[in-house]
């Protein structure tokens, strides 16, 4: 509760400061003023998204290399623990 009651006093906080400089502007400013600050705001969701994306897109998000553990001799084998491996990497991550 301490946590919610610091956030609603800090934006509270802020709106008043956002206020009282706004309303010693000239009307026409005021508008200006607001429109910008939405399109900021727009503008800097947009880039958080944008980041967001470009780092949940990667197909590796966790680089696993698991086939340098395939040591074994035997063409079936070597098979069977490319494809434990490959599965291991690439489905359960």
């Amino acid at each position: 509760m301490a946590s919610q009651e610091v956030f609603e006093g800090l934006s509270t906080g802020i709106l008043e400061t956002y206020n009282t400089f706004v309303s010693v502007m000239p009307v026409w400013l005021q508008e200006f003023t607001n429109l910008f600050v939405v399109i900021l705001l727009i503008f800097l969701y947009s880039v958080f998204v944008w980041i967001f994306y470009k780092s949940i897109s990667k197909r590796d998000i966790i680089k696993l290399d698991l086939n340098k553990y395939n040591t074994a001799d035997h063409p079936v084998l070597i098979k069977f623990l490319a494809a434990v491996f490959y599965f291991t990497e690439y489905i359960t991550f």
